[in-house]
């Protein structure tokens, strides 16, 4: 996907899987890793907001479409 839109998605993939291997570590007991989940569920939070921003720039950018006259 070279579009924007794919990019940021391919970015909440590796952030997410980052996050599978906190959420890994901290249930078999790592203390340490709740503070790095915490910080890639910030991440993935931003990247949504930027998903979310990138959607509507698009949307907004699509050209409408005219209805026909009823006659």
């Amino acid at each position: 996907m070279g579009t924007k839109l794919g990019e940021l998605f391919e970015s909440l993939k590796v952030s997410l899987g980052a996050a599978e291997g906190h959420v890994a570590e901290f249930e078999k007991g790592k203390k340490a890793a709740a503070g790095r989940l915490r910080k890639e569920a910030q991440v993935s939070k931003k990247i949504w907001q930027d998903i979310r921003v990138e959607v509507m720039t698009q949307l907004k950018d699509m050209p409408t479409k005219t209805r026909a006259a009823k006659s």
